[in-house]
């Protein structure tokens, strides 16, 4: 055991004083690899400082082992920012999660769009449903969050996790990916989504859901598309198609709502994720942004804006974009996440007794019953 830690250590210590290729892929092979900590091989997908790597190593040695500990996510919090930390968790996860129960009917990695030059994987969608359902079930679309940069819809929060509390409660559930940063920048993302949510409202009958009764919902980077897709309505309008086709929304602990603002607000390695995905033109940025699509008389759907409580640019930004929507004559509400983590938010959803999913439920069956 000591020689295993000491290995991660080491490991660490040359990712994090490295830059460039990883020195994980030239200095390790075989069992060694298979020895490595998973956050290891996703910090090098993270744009750090020299100054942040440094105080990650100090974190690192200290907790020793202890990475997946509550308290080894506090100290990280202090050095990055809620989406970094959160793409320690965000791996992709092993074969085993994606078994499907036998009361679910599952059809997986369904190409949803091609793009030359673009691996089928990004362009495709998992979707979920009940074995036996009476008629046309809701559905629900998941877009995982990764800073625009990393993530997967095969992520167990994402993924298998969700698909079972949907449809327990009798969705349809689908889990889409899209093309990511550094191989695309907006509107990239929101491009593969809106074409994404097209097909499911196209073909969703033919897996036994509702194509009037489609919701979407997002997490962190997820989260701000979710919100873009349902106010920009010049993405969906490349598919002749209309925001009415959202019938609700539901945004978890995202930020990204008024980018050039959100800029304004964030810390250098925040500002970073977000320049890399929107660009340093404020335009592009502008065009990016959620508030700034919101207006009167466009058919924006209903939004449930679910932030955390400890995070304070994502309560500003959820605020403001939830007084944008009803100054435009729009229905939003928040409810503010307690006693929650960026990550545990997510992971949570689904959970007997959690209040974020009663909100959550609660704001789904009333637009339902309305219907």
């Amino acid at each position: 055991m000591h020689r295993r830690r000491l290995y991660a250590t080491l490991c660490l210590c040359g990712l994090l004083m490295t830059t460039g290729t990883s020195v994980l892929a030239q200095s390790t092979d075989g069992p060694k690899q298979e020895n490595q900590p998973p956050f290891l091989k996703t910090l090098r997908e993270l744009e750090l400082s020299n100054t942040q790597k440094r105080e990650v190593l100090k974190v690192v040695r200290e907790y020793r082992g202890n990475y997946r500990s509550q308290k080894f996510k506090i100290e990280l919090l202090k050095i990055l920012t809620p989406e970094q930390v959160e793409t320690l968790d965000a791996l992709k996860s092993p074969a085993s999660s994606r078994a499907i129960p036998d009361d679910i009917r599952a059809n997986l990695d369904v190409p949803y769009a091609e793009r030359p030059g673009t691996d089928p994987k990004f362009l495709s969608l998992d979707i979920y449903a009940p074995q036996k359902a009476a008629g046309k079930l809701p559905v629900m679309v998941m877009i995982h969050g990764g800073g625009w940069r990393i993530g997967d819809k095969t992520n167990r929060a994402v993924g298998i996790d969700k698909a079972k509390f949907f449809t327990s409660q009798g969705f349809v559930y689908v889990s889409i990916n899209y093309r990511l940063t550094p191989a695309v920048q907006h509107p990239g993302h929101i491009i593969d989504v809106a074409a994404a949510i097209a097909w499911v409202h196209d073909h969703i009958e033919e897996y036994g859901g509702s194509p009037e009764t489609l919701f979407v919902m997002g997490h962190s980077a997820g989260a701000h598309l979710a919100a873009l897709v349902a106010t920009d309505e010049n993405r969906l309008k490349k598919h002749k198609k209309d925001l009415s086709i959202i019938d609700g929304v539901v945004l978890l602990d995202g930020a990204g709502y008024d980018i050039p603002k959100k800029l304004k607000l964030g810390n250098s390695v925040a500002n970073s994720m977000y320049l890399n995905a929107f660009t340093e033109d404020e335009a592009t940025q502008a065009n990016a942004s959620p508030i700034h699509h919101v207006e009167a008389g466009k058919q924006i759907p209903p939004f449930l804006i679910i932030p955390i409580a400890r995070r304070a640019d994502s309560n500003q930004m959820s605020e403001a974009l939830r007084d944008a929507l009803i100054t435009a004559d729009g229905d939003a509400a928040i409810h503010v996440a307690e006693g929650k983590t960026h990550g545990s938010l997510n992971r949570d959803i689904g959970q007997p007794g959690d209040p974020p999913t009663t909100a959550m439920m609660e704001f789904l069956n009333k637009i339902m019953i309305g219907k």
